[in-house]
């Protein structure tokens, strides 16, 4: 079994990032519309936002990672994640893109703004020449402040837009 464990197909982050899909969904309003892609190519969820019943043509790409607690005490809220990621996300997506970091044992999950923080505080050469950044997430952006993301939504697709002008 030791020698099984060592190898598994499914690993311990296939497991984490599950039951950290388990609780962002948990967190977004039942009326939005969570899509699950398929194959889930650097975006795990493409979420519309409805609004008095009607989908309102505002979408979010949402991806999605999982850690637990070992010890106790204060962790930091961190991930590394690989700059092909980073890059597809600044430079190739239409939609905003954000990063949610779940802590899967106490369900508390923080959010970051791909598009946004990747072109205000990460240079295009650690971008070119490393393999993988650590992002670093603030806990004043956490999803028990679901209203200050919300209000972001308006602003982030502003941001996109404008990042990707398209033809007139």
């Amino acid at each position: 079994n030791e020698e099984n464990s060592k190898h598994s197909t499914v690993g311990k982050t296939h497991e984490l990032d599950q039951r950290a899909i388990k609780v962002f969904l948990s967190r977004l309003p039942d009326i939005w519309l969570p899509r699950k892609q398929d194959p889930d190519f650097f975006v795990d969820y493409l979420v519309e936002i409805v609004e008095n019943g009607e989908p309102i043509g505002l979408h979010f790409a949402a991806q999605i990672k999982g850690y637990e607690d070992i010890t106790n005490g204060p962790k930091p809220l961190s991930y590394r994640f690989k700059t092909k990621h980073l890059k597809y996300y600044l430079n190739r997506s239409q939609h905003p893109v954000f990063l949610f970091l779940i802590n899967v044992t106490t369900r508390e999950g923080y959010w970051l703004f791909a598009q946004k923080h990747l072109k205000g505080k990460v240079s295009a050469k650690d971008l070119d020449d490393q393999g993988s950044l650590t992002i670093h997430f603030l806990a004043e952006d956490s999803l028990s402040n679901f209203t200050k993301f919300k209000c972001l939504l308006p602003e982030a697709e502003q941001f996109v837009r404008d990042l990707h002008p398209g033809s007139v």
